[in-house]
């Protein structure tokens, strides 16, 4: 047997270009997807980095299939509350369905890439951030392996890190 473990992370946040975007785009009042309230799974880049080396530190987890992540889901509803309060916004959000928002990301998409632009909002990511993306990560954690970070905390952590990019690029 080869000597492998593989490590499956759901959405890794922290101070990245990725989550800035992700926190630009909630700031400007772009729409929920669909209901706001399906469950996803976060983990902060630090927890996400001590799994692996949790692994790398415990011959037991050879051979294993873990999911890292931390007991509480969050949804997209409780990120936009999170970042409405960190920036003194409104808390009352437009809903769009997912179908719809999928359509315009395509649209847009179109037009980002003829301007030469990169951007989150792509079919692809409408349609991800819509679904339920929850999972049991139970099982690292009885390995031994604990989140330094809950899911809400690491989303606020990392509102907190990029709020001065976001404020600067306004």
């Amino acid at each position: 047997m080869l000597p492998i473990t593989v490590l499956r992370p759901p959405y890794v946040v922290g101070a990245n270009e990725t989550w800035k975007q992700a926190v630009k785009t909630a700031k400007k009042g772009f729409p929920i997807v669909g209901s706001g309230k399906n469950a996803f799974h976060v983990a902060h880049v630090e927890d996400v980095a001590s799994a692996f080396v949790f692994c790398l530190e415990h011959d037991e987890t050879i051979g294993e299939v873990y999911n890292v992540s931390t007991d509480d889901v969050t949804t997209q509803e409780d990120f936009r509350l999170m970042v409405s309060k960190a920036f003194g916004l409104s808390e009352s959000f437009q809903h769009v369905p997912a179908w719809l928002a999928a359509f315009g990301a395509s649209a847009l998409g179109t037009f980002n890439r003829l301007q030469g632009k990169k951007s989150l909002v792509n079919p692809t990511n409408v349609w991800r951030i819509s679904q339920n993306r929850a999972f049991d990560g139970s099982k690292l954690r009885a390995a031994g392996w604990k989140p330094k970070y809950s899911g809400i905390q690491a989303i606020q952590k990392t509102i907190e890190s990029v709020k001065p990019m976001v404020e600067r690029d306004a």
